[in-house]
């Protein structure tokens, strides 16, 4: 059915438009002014692809009736698409009421009836990029979901081609929807090299995936027209669980300011804007307190290492790079963190290696442990930003205490150093040093983005220590002293 809506229509993004709609759901599946292409909603973002990729031709999978194909002629006249619609029917309405046949005049768009995902919708050099918009019965097609798709999209692409997919509205409690199944598909055959961005409107709410290397602010600024440069954010994942309502995962590119995260990806849990964790796969040194925290095999002997708050493995990525031989045990609340970090943060890699055996339990359970104790526990727990209470508690330290081979250690994050007996950072260094009969020493690790204490129990090393931290740990690692009840930070 094809509506012409008046220029007063409500809601507003249909002011003056005319819209075809296929089903009985009231979504707009395209849409056509006369006085302007931009339309306010997905087909907008859908079209900055051309601006992205190299010259050459664009597919558009899932034509309708050529809504971005008229944005692209546009923006990028010289551009020549090829589109793919299964229902013929479709585009007889499209040229008839929806000015698709201007664009097949103009020499433009060159229209195909058929599967879009067949091996055969593809030209002969292949494509420069590819926009994928396929739906029905308002859902992703099933088969987007699959990786043996995608390896096929992937083959029709030019060199330095990209993709980009719109996953509809995009639940937050649902880790099995098809829109999460489709970007773990991309994710795993485009070697983790998948933006995704999040369009809000009045009408919609849309995400929209998009394959290649991420692109800065100014990337954005340089490739594409002012009118259609997305909002900052290159959002890989967005979700919420019963332990963190805002769960994310964000790719920023190299070059970003501040330096600690230029081309790294960040969890986000909550809504503190504190970086939970940081992974690159090109190097795990961050020079921030993850560094100092995985020295610690450095001061005990050989055996399993628990991390307790694994998160997306940080410290585990480091710990592995330069003590390969050690085994570690990490504990993490939050079966949603797990499977994404396992996604998109490299953990699944670390688990695959043998390096981390991962425990989706609370790290305070009295069987948070191993035969034989650990050689050393390394705890990194925190919630809405502030340690958890139970550190405080001298029993909690008692308990940690008797999981430790004997000669162990266990070091701790404590945030941002403690500035009066009543904060929680000073009452767990209290609780510490009562239970470690005062072995307990300590450092500030302060660098432009972060300012955190650490400490660590047992006796302050014997000279010659550092020879036995690789050279990249040890800028900070000698600077630990005893803490005593009355030392200032």
């Amino acid at each position: 059915m094809v509506v012409q809506f008046p220029e007063k229509a409500n809601p507003p993004i249909l002011n003056g438009c005319r819209a075809l709609f296929l089903n009985a759901g009231g979504n707009v599946h395209s849409m056509i002014r006369k006085d302007r292409v931009l339309t306010g909603e997905v087909w907008d973002q859908l079209a900055i692809l051309p601006g992205l990729v190299p010259e050459g031709p664009v597919g558009l999978l899932g034509l309708g009736a050529a809504t971005v194909a008229h944005i692209i002629r546009r923006y990028w006249p010289e551009r020549v698409m090829h589109g793919w619609e299964l229902d013929a029917k479709v585009l007889d309405i499209a040229r008839e009421y929806l000015e698709m046949s201007r664009l097949e005049g103009y020499g433009c768009l060159v229209a195909h009836v058929g599967d879009a995902l067949s091996d055969e919708a593809t030209v002969e050099g292949g494509f420069a990029g590819v926009i994928v918009d396929i739906f029905a019965d308002n859902a992703l097609v099933p088969a987007l979901t699959q990786e043996a798709t995608w390896r096929s999209l992937r083959s029709r692409l030019r060199p330095g081609g990209r993709i980009i997919t719109n996953l509809g509205l995009v639940p937050s409690t649902d880790l099995d929807a098809p829109a999460y199944q489709t970007l773990r598909a991309m994710h795993r055959v485009f070697d983790g090299a998948v933006m995704v961005h999040e369009l809000e409107s009045d009408y919609t709410l849309n995400m929209l995936a998009l394959t290649g290397k991420p692109l800065g602010e100014a990337d954005w600024q340089a490739s594409l027209p002012a009118d259609l440069v997305p909002r900052p954010g290159s959002w890989l994942f967005q979700f919420s669980s019963a332990y963190n309502p805002n769960i994310a995962v964000v790719q920023f590119p190299e070059g970003f300011n501040p330096p600690l995260l230029s081309g790294s990806r960040a969890l986000f849990l909550d809504r503190s804007g504190n970086v939970h964790s940081l992974y690159n796969k090109d190097r795990v040194i961050t020079g921030q307190y993850w560094d100092q925290l995985a020295v610690l095999p450095a001061f005990v002997s050989e055996g399993p290492i628990a991390v307790l708050g694994l998160g997306a493995g940080t410290v585990a990525h480091i710990l592995h790079k330069y003590w390969p031989e050690r085994v570690m045990h990490g504990w993490e609340l939050d079966q949603v963190v797990v499977q994404v970090c396992r996604d998109f943060m490299g953990l699944r890699e670390l688990e695959e290696r043998g390096a981390v055996v991962v425990h989706c339990a609370n790290a305070f359970d009295e069987d948070a442990t191993v035969e034989g104790g650990f050689a050393g526990i390394l705890v990194d727990l925190f919630a809405n930003a502030e340690l958890l209470p139970e550190l405080a508690l001298e029993s909690t330290w008692m308990q940690l205490q008797s999981r430790l081979r004997p000669g162990g250690r266990i070091i701790i994050n404590l945030g941002p150093p403690p500035k009066d007996i009543d904060s929680l950072p000073y009452k767990t260094l209290a609780a510490m040093h009562a239970v470690f009969d005062g072995k307990v020493m300590c450092q500030v690790v302060a660098t432009d983005d972060c300012n955190n204490a650490v400490a660590m129990t047992g006796d302050v090393p014997e000279p010659g220590w550092l020879d036995l931290v690789p050279k990249f740990l040890q800028e900070d690692a000698d600077s630990w002293r005893t803490w005593m009840p009355a030392l200032q930070f």
